[in-house]
C-alpha cells in the first residue's frame, strides 16, 4: 500500500478514536430490547425478562373457637372443670354462678325483657348496637331476632388462651372478678370488666359476654379478633398478629347460635369494639364512627353501666344514633324528652326500661 494511503488510514482511525471518546457514555450502549410488535420497549430499570412478583397472600384470620368454647364451659358451669384447671376453685365459682344464672332465668329481669315483645315494631332492624358499656345481655333479651350486635366500651375483650395451665391463685382471682361482674349484670346493675388490660390477664370481659350467652340460651361457635381501620372496615388478626400473648387482645368477633340451632344456617355475630365513643376519642380514631355509620338502621340497647351517649361530650355518636335508631331500649341512661321529640321518637317507661320507638306514620 502506498505510504500516502497508509497515512490517510491512520489519520481516519485517530479521528474515530477522538470522536468515540467525546461521545456521551449513554450513547455508547445499545438501546434496551424492544418487546412484541406494538408494545413499548422495556425500560432499563425493569428489564423485560424479569416478571412481576405476586403480592404476598394475606394471612387468614386466626380462629380461637376451641379456646372460647372451653372458656364458655367454665363460666356457664357445664360439666366438670376443664382439664388443667383446679377443680376446687372452679367448683366454688360454679356454686354461685349456677345460682345467679337460675335466678336470672326465673326472676323479674328476664320477665321484664320478655314483656317488651309487644312493643317491638314489625320490620325491626336485625342489626343492634350497645353504644357505651358492654351489656350484651340487654341486647339479646330486648332484640331476640338480632343477627349481629356490636358493643362499644374501653374494656378489652381479653384472650381465652390464658386458661391453659393457669395457676390456682390466678384462676381464683379471675373467677372472682367474673363472679362479681356476672352477678351485677344478671341483676340489671351493669358491670364494668376488670382485667385483660395487659397480656396474660384473665379475660373478664369476654367471660361476661359468654355469661350473657349462657343466660339467654346461646352458645359460642367461634372467636376472632380485629382492628378497626381508618375507613371503618375491619382487619382480622392472623396468628402472627396474635403472637404468644405479647399484646392484649381488645376487639373481638364472637359467633354464636341458640342452643340446638344449626351453626351452618343460624349463626349470629357479636362484635366488641374496644373504643371510647366520646367526641375527643372519635376525633383521634374516626374509623370507629365510620364503622358504626356503615351499619344502616339500628336497634339500640343501653345497659345500666357505661358512658351515656346522650351526654354533651358524645355529640357525634348521639347524632348518628338519633338518626338511625328504630327502637331504643335502655336499662340505664334515659333519652331526654326533648331529644326524643326532635328525632321523631316516642319514649315511655316499661318496668325497669325506657323504650323509645320511631314514629313511622
Amino acid at each position: 500500500m502506498p505510504a500516502s494511503s497508509r497515512s490517510s488510514l491512520a489519520c481516519a482511525a485517530a479521528l474515530a478514536t477522538v470522536l468515540a471518546a467525546a461521545r456521551p457514555a449513554a450513547a455508547q450502549h445499545a438501546p434496551p430490547p424492544a418487546g412484541a410488535p406494538g408494545e413499548p420497549p422495556c425500560v432499563p430499570v425493569k428489564p423485560c425478562e424479569i416478571p412481576d412478583e405476586p403480592a404476598p397472600a394475606a394471612e387468614p384470620p386466626a380462629e380461637l373457637g376451641a379456646e372460647v368454647r372451653r372458656l364458655f364451659d367454665l363460666v356457664a358451669c357445664r360439666g366438670p372443670a376443664p382439664a388443667g384447671l383446679d377443680a376446687q376453685v372452679v367448683g366454688a365459682f360454679c356454686a354461685e354462678q349456677r345460682r345467679a344464672l337460675e335466678a336470672f332465668r326465673t326472676g323479674p329481669r328476664a320477665k321484664a325483657l320478655e314483656a317488651l315483645a309487644p312493643l317491638r315494631p314489625a320490620g325491626l332492624p336485625s342489626t343492634a348496637v350497645v353504644p357505651g358499656g358492654a351489656d350484651l345481655l340487654t341486647a339479646l333479651g330486648a332484640f331476640p331476632d338480632l343477627k349481629n350486635v356490636t358493643t362499644f366500651s374501653a374494656a378489652p375483650a381479653g384472650d381465652p388462651r390464658v386458661l391453659a395451665g393457669l395457676a390456682p391463685e390466678r384462676l381464683r382471682q379471675g373467677l372472682a372478678a367474673v363472679r362479681a361482674g356476672a352477678q351485677a349484670l344478671l341483676r340489671g346493675e351493669g358491670a364494668t370488666a376488670r382485667g385483660a388490660s395487659r397480656p396474660g390477664e384473665f379475660p373478664v370481659q369476654l367471660a361476661l359476654f359468654l355469661t350473657a350467652l349462657a343466660a339467654e340460651g346461646y352458645e359460642p361457635t367461634g372467636l376472632r379478633y380485629f382492628t378497626v381501620q381508618p375507613d371503618g372496615t375491619l382487619r382480622h388478626l392472623g396468628r402472627a398478629d396474635l403472637g404468644a400473648g405479647r399484646a392484649p387482645l381488645a376487639s373481638s368477633e364472637l359467633t354464636f347460635v341458640r342452643r340446638g340451632d344449626d351453626p351452618r344456617t343460624r349463626t349470629r355475630t357479636h362484635r366488641h369494639v374496644a373504643a371510647d365513643l366520646s367526641d375527643a376519642a372519635l376525633a383521634r380514631s374516626p374509623g370507629v364512627l365510620a364503622h358504626l355509620a356503615g351499619k344502616g338502621e339500628l336497634s339500640v340497647a343501653l345497659g345500666a353501666a357505661g358512658a351515656s351517649p346522650w351526654r354533651d361530650d358524645h355529640a357525634r355518636v348521639r347524632k348518628l344514633l338519633l338518626e338511625r335508631a328504630a327502637m331504643i331500649v335502655s336499662a340505664g341512661p334515659r333519652l331526654p324528652a326533648a331529644l326524643a321529640r326532635q328525632a321523631g321518637l316516642s319514649a315511655e317507661e316499661r318496668g325497669p326500661f325506657q323504650v323509645a320507638r320511631r314514629d313511622r306514620r
